[in-house]
């Protein structure tokens, strides 16, 4: 029953009405008046609907017809040859080689035995491979076990009828049938008990290429087989009507030169298959940036940060069924390869210093089971270019390989080499003054172990401090910003809220213990140590508390070297149309990412630098202690070192074992610095009364020299 609109207004009326009962409405009046109103708003609506009408179908009529084919036309994107990698030299290290593949798009109204007699038919033609391999020529099975027993039971259902329902008892079944077990949860039940060992080798072939006949989505083209042969494309053209769905296409498969080239592996990166596809993390991402679901594409290093670059621009297909239910392709969008990459690094450069690395490792024997890992990374002090890292790692069967990456992946405390952005903050906090003498002397305080240098150096100034690595001299830094006043033997460990927390802000200042900016999908900023006990900042004065990558100990010797300026390591160099270096689309430039903050920066850093030098010549009164390996780089070019041990607590072999880390951190020319190198070799001997020489200097020493002498 539709109610009076006036209802309420009415009763209103009559209330506040004192004649009511005497006074008769005009129902007539009051009739039409209201059927006035009624009209009128039906006219309004009419008109606003007509106006509507209007816009669509003839202001809009354009606007909305592209609308209404874009949401209901089939698109299919395809791929473009990535771009180019090549060194700063121009040394090929991956690139995209032609190939042909082919692939299928359903028929329209195909069913499911009809789709399944297609694919035993392509098997028995063209052939399948259980086993895949991946851009880097990794094989894997190309079915895995739970996608054979999902292939199983779609075969045995939608041919046979078999729903596999032997496999649930009793109770499940009247549990599934009265929808107390849900269906999800029943047909995982049937995966699990499922028994697939008795399928031959033929059976399985038959499901990999159905699952490739259907994976998703159902509205792209899936890829069957790629990097075919001439003579099984020559084979589906000549019988193409008995394969309705099957095409072929161009195609492009991705090309490390690893043989040549094996050190820069991890640090290229890897694309995606057409099976694996977009990453499911960044799925939606890619999606709306135009590509396609089982598109390739960047999943790891280089390959990865760059994929804007190197994926280029999708061709695009339009696709519609034909009259024989055929799916037809029209070009919407030729696409366009992807542009080249020139790196910033030397693979000459990386090859001798991943040479360099394996003769340090292999020449420790006695009392080195633990040392499994070294790292070693050179940078441009002023531009942040990498120019080569070198990283080893042993494998479980005690090979070593090659990680570059592990330069910027993997942290290691780094001993003595942090202790000129301990002088520097010293000095900046005028907790010391420059030139300042401090007698280096066993120090002791209620309820810690002594700490002392490896060597007592009686009285001895900042320069020599740095030159000779006194622990002692650092210490007496970090218990000054801690509060200590004067140091007397055995008193109490002084300490001051927050001191931790500043020290960690000038090693961050420096580039330790902070993201250095690498052009990287991710990158180590380290760990911080795990207790805060007071007299723990002694250790982290001197580099045995907070852990630091490679790549950071350059940053932060690039900084020393530089005068002060944080600069962004980046392998990138420039972004160059494809096959034509001479067009330039990117160009990184230097990027100063803070500069040391202070009064006396220059004058500060300068006492860090002459201290860096005396560690080779000497200073102060005071022989350097640095290994010969690395006293000259080449004829004519000084350098400037830091060395550095560190003690480690690791877990190895059911319990806690006690070993020695290395690392140096030089720069050269030390008057016009061009190059840092930083070293780490973490557990390189777990003998702590047999430490030997720095197994770093070798490596450092001959690195830079083999730069000054070959440099362009």
């Amino acid at each position: 029953m539709i109610t009076n609109p006036f209802r309420k207004s009415d009763l209103d009326r009559r209330r506040r009405s004192s004649n009511i009962f005497r006074k008769k409405d005009d129902l007539a009046k009051v009739i039409n008046f209201r059927s006035r109103v009624f009209i009128a708003l039906i006219v309004a609506a009419f008109l606003l609907i007509a106006v509507r009408l209007v816009q669509i179908q003839l202001v809009k009529q354009d606007e909305y017809a592209i609308k209404l084919e874009a949401f209901t036309m089939k698109r299919q994107a395809f791929a473009p040859p990535r771009g180019d990698i090549k060194d700063r030299n121009g040394v090929l290290l991956a690139s995209s080689k032609k190939s042909l593949s082919i692939f299928y798009y359903p028929p329209e109204n195909i069913s499911a035995k009809e789709e399944w007699a297609l694919a035993e038919k392509f098997l028995d033609n063209f052939g399948m491979s259980l086993t895949k391999t991946n851009s880097r020529g990794v094989q894997s099975l190309a079915i895995t076990e739970r996608q054979l027993k999902d292939m199983h039971y779609q075969h045995e259902y939608q041919l046979h009828g078999n729903n596999f329902n032997d496999l649930l008892t009793e109770e499940e079944l009247t549990a599934a049938n009265k929808g107390k077990l849900a269906t999800d949860d029943a047909y995982a039940l049937k995966i699990e008990r499922m028994d697939i060992s008795q399928l031959d080798e033929h059976t399985k072939q038959l499901y990999l290429t159905y699952m490739l006949m259907n994976q998703a989505p159902e509205n792209e083209f899936k890829i069957i087989k790629e990097d075919v042969e001439n003579d099984q494309i020559a084979k589906l053209l000549e019988n193409h009507g008995e394969y309705p769905g099957f095409e072929y296409r161009d195609d492009w498969k991705r090309v490390y030169y690893e043989d040549d080239n094996p050190v820069v592996k991890s640090i290229i990166g890897s694309v995606s298959d057409q099976t694996q596809g977009l990453p499911s993390e960044n799925m939606e991402y890619y999606l709306g940036l135009g590509y396609a679901m089982n598109q390739r594409i960047g999943i790891s290093g280089i390959e990865k940060q760059y994929e804007e670059f190197l994926s280029g621009t999708t061709k695009d297909y339009d696709i519609s069924y034909g009259s024989d239910g055929l799916a037809n392709l029209e070009e919407n969008n030729a696409g366009k390869s992807g542009y080249d990459l020139t790196l910033s690094i030397d693979v000459n450069l990386m090859k001798e210093a991943d040479k360099l690395l394996r003769e340090a490792v292999q020449s420790r024997t006695a009392d080195a089971q633990y040392f499994n890992n070294m790292y070693m990374t050179v940078l441009d002090v002023n531009t942040g270019e990498v120019l080569a890292t070198a990283g080893l790692q042993k494998n479980k069967d005690g090979e070593l390989e090659s990680i570059p990456s592990g330069t910027y992946l993997n942290a290691e405390r780094v001993g003595s080499t942090v202790k000129m952005a301990t002088l520097y903050m010293g000095l900046e906090e005028g907790v010391i003054q420059p030139g300042e003498v401090i007698v280096d002397q066993p120090l002791t305080f209620q309820g810690t172990p002594k700490f002392a240098s490896y060597q007592t150096w009686g009285a001895i100034t900042d320069r020599a401090a740095i030159a000779v690595s006194s622990n002692v001299y650092m210490a007496e830094i970090a218990l000054r910003m801690a509060g200590m006043k004067s140091y007397v033997p055995n008193m109490a460990m002084p300490y001051v809220d927050g001191t931790f927390e500043k020290m960690r802000t000038y090693y961050n200042m420096f580039g330790l213990g902070v993201e250095t900016g690498l052009d990287v999908p991710t990158e180590s900023v380290g760990a911080i140590g795990g207790s805060e006990e007071h007299g723990k900042i002694m250790a982290m004065a001197i580099g045995q508390y907070d852990t630091y990558t490679s790549m950071q100990l350059a940053q932060y010797g690039a900084t020393i070297a530089n005068g002060g300026k944080r600069v962004q390591p980046h392998f990138l160099n420039q972004v160059t149309e494809v096959n034509d270096p001479e067009t330039v689309i990117y160009k990184m430039g230097t990027n100063i990412l803070s500069t040391l903050k202070g009064t006396h920066v220059e004058e500060y850093l300068k006492r860090a630098q002459e201290g860096m030098r005396g560690c080779i010549e000497g200073v102060d009164g005071k022989a350097g202690i640095c290994p010969a390996d690395v006293k000259d780089a080449a004829v004519g070019v000084k350098m400037a070192v830091k060395t550095g041990t560190a003690e480690n607590d690791i877990y190895a072999d059911g319990d806690v074992q006690i070993t020695t880390s290395n690392s140096i951190v030089a720069y050269g020319p030390y008057e016009e610095p061009e190059i840092v190198v930083s070293c780490i070799a973490p557990n390189y001997t777990n003998n702590t009364n047999n430490l030997g020489s720095n197994v770093c200097g070798p490596p450092v020493g001959k690195i830079s020299k083999y730069y000054f002498e070959n440099k362009k």
